[in-house]
């Protein structure tokens, strides 16, 4: 997945996130509610930097299925 990511751009939405990594919005939401994505308001737009999806995508390379599930 992280290979997806374009690293000369500064921030993403959900939306283009969800494009690029396979990964759906309403995760992605989930995730900022759990405090596992790093979310900055920008006007009315919620982005997430370049760097934090990086770290957020490299701490969830060890994750299962079943570890998502359960959290």
């Amino acid at each position: 997945m992280e290979e997806n990511i374009n690293r000369e751009r500064l921030a993403w939405g959900f939306s283009e996130i969800a494009k690029a990594t396979g990964l759906s919005v309403n995760f992605l939401r989930n995730e900022e509610k759990r405090g596992r994505l790093k979310v900055r308001p920008f006007g009315r737009r919620r982005l997430v930097l370049t760097e934090d999806l990086q770290a957020y995508l490299a701490s969830s390379q060890g994750r299962t299925d079943s570890d998502v599930r359960a959290a």
